[in-house]
């Protein structure tokens, strides 16, 4: 985003500031003397959002406040009830942050922009009214610039993660639970293959030694590209410009992996075979559901079977996996959890580290909150979802019970994961994080099978503590 404002404008210059790294909010004199303020309203972010805007208004800075990310997509309208006196870019923001900067290079203040952008169609301001029909900014991914990494040394002292962004939307773009088909309804869009590499030998020059791709669908259509991007790497390892050690982290579709929809199965396979000589060492796959009616509800591109052979042939491939589920929806039965349970056991996944009993959370934008036929309950703005009730009370009483259980050791599972997710980490450690993390999910799934077994069971007034007390075995140093 910075890189593409200085790139586009005539004279402005762009300063980050990340909260996280800096363990601190910026100063009202420091917010004053800038010309324009952006804050990335990402999900979780409200409180730190009403702290920078009321060091704005304590310090009567005229300057425009631009909000942008997904609290601002999603949520603009209600969003603005809280920060009247903010913009709210939708979408991209690339674009709609570059006319609102081009209008302050011209001399206009926040009161002139008010009227500047009325029939600006990814911006929204109070002002401009409810009835004002605010639609997602799309911005031309060949006109992306290079990300400034500025806080990359000390992100890769930290080991904290580092993200690369190689595409933007996803193919299929159908999934009932997904907010990304109403932002990017035209689908996959792949960033510029040298563009991805330069940022790669960048991060490899820093010392970072496993950048993770934030798409959420790396191959898209286009598994070939895939490879050509694959190979690309391998030669500049091999030429020294990239380090040989690096390895890659991204996210899969089904179809990435077994082909369908216009892509080749063999295709996919030339495709993952060059990435895992390149160091792809681990694959995110959003599996969801091993049910048939729920994979329908989700509105998924797959099935019980296909999710299976998904699985074991990135195995085949020595990769380590991330698994996406969503146990529960409110239509949820009980049957559909017994089907999810073998259907976990039949994938060898009852170890698995990652957590498989998330109930679904109901995002604003996505075809299930437009077509939910149950009661909607109030939105809660900083996680951009609705409460609702299940349909079947014991599956409601067991969604609660899991949500507590696991927030009582949210710190603990937090530390493996980082463990295991760290470039700091060896192989042993990360190997010991990853098995007792396993166990931990082991013994919840175990604790699941017993309850659909014996729905009954889940009343007994101890139901939970025995559950605590068990997982509290495995977190004990």
């Amino acid at each position: 985003m910075a890189s593409y404002v200085e790139a586009y404008s005539k004279y402005t210059r762009v300063d980050l500031f990340c909260c996280d790294l800096e363990n601190r909010y910026p100063e009202a004199h420091e917010l004053f003397r800038y010309d324009v303020i952006g804050i990335s309203c990402k999900l979780g972010s409200l409180s730190f959002i009403e702290s920078i805007y009321a060091a704005c208004q304590s310090s009567k800075n005229s300057k425009p406040l631009i909000f942008g990310n997904l609290l601002a997509t999603y949520a603009h309208k209600e969003m603005a009830q809280l920060f009247p006196f903010a913009f709210f870019v939708v979408g991209d923001g690339e674009e709609p942050l570059l006319r609102i900067v081009r209008h302050v290079e011209n001399g206009n203040d926040a009161s002139r922009l008010v009227s500047l952008t009325r029939s600006d169609p990814n911006i929204h301001h109070p002002l401009h009214g409810k009835e004002k029909n605010v639609v997602p900014s799309k911005t031309d991914i060949n006109s992306l610039q290079q990300p400034r990494r500025s806080n990359i040394g000390i992100l890769t002292a930290m080991s904290a993660q580092i993200q690369i962004e190689g595409s933007r939307g996803c193919s299929w773009n159908k999934c009932s639970f997904c907010s990304i088909p109403g932002t990017m309804p035209d689908g996959w869009a792949p960033i510029d293959e040298e563009s991805i590499i330069q940022q790669i030998v960048e991060i490899s020059q820093s010392g970072a030694g496993y950048p993770h791709f934030t798409d959420s669908d790396f191959f898209g259509n286009d598994p070939m590209r895939a490879t050509r991007l694959a190979l690309r790497i391998s030669e500049e390892k091999r030429l020294g410009r990239i380090n040989p050690e690096m390895e890659f982290y991204f996210n899969l579709l089904t179809t990435s992996i077994l082909g369908g929809f216009n892509v080749r199965k063999e295709d996919c396979a030339v495709a993952l075979m060059a990435w895992k000589d390149a160091g792809l060492t681990e694959v995110f796959i959003g599996i969801e559901s091993g049910s048939k009616k729920q994979i329908q509800r989700y509105q998924k591109a797959s099935t019980r079977i296909k999710n299976l052979a998904a699985i074991q042939m990135a195995r085949q491939l020595g990769l380590s996996l991330d698994i996406g589920f969503i146990m529960f929806d409110h239509a949820s039965s009980l049957e559909e959890l017994s089907e999810n349970l073998n259907f976990i056991h039949s994938a060898n996944l009852d170890y698995h580290p990652s957590r498989l009993t998330h109930p679904m959370r109901l995002q604003m934008g996505t075809d299930v909150v437009a077509s939910f036929d149950g009661q909607l309950g109030d939105l809660d703005i900083d996680s951009l979802s609705f409460s609702y009730a299940f349909q079947d009370p014991t599956i409601a009483k067991i969604v609660a019970m899991l949500i507590d259980v696991n927030h009582h050791f949210s710190c603990w599972t937090e530390q493996q994961q980082a463990v295991f997710h760290s470039s700091d980490a060896n192989n042993t450690e990360k190997f010991e994080a990853k098995y007792r993390l396993g166990k931990f999910r082991k013994i919840e799934l175990s604790f699941l099978k017993s309850l659909a077994e014996s729905p009954a069971t889940v009343y007994c007034p101890h139901a939970e503590t025995n559950l605590v007390e068990q997982l509290e075995q495995v977190t004990l140093p």
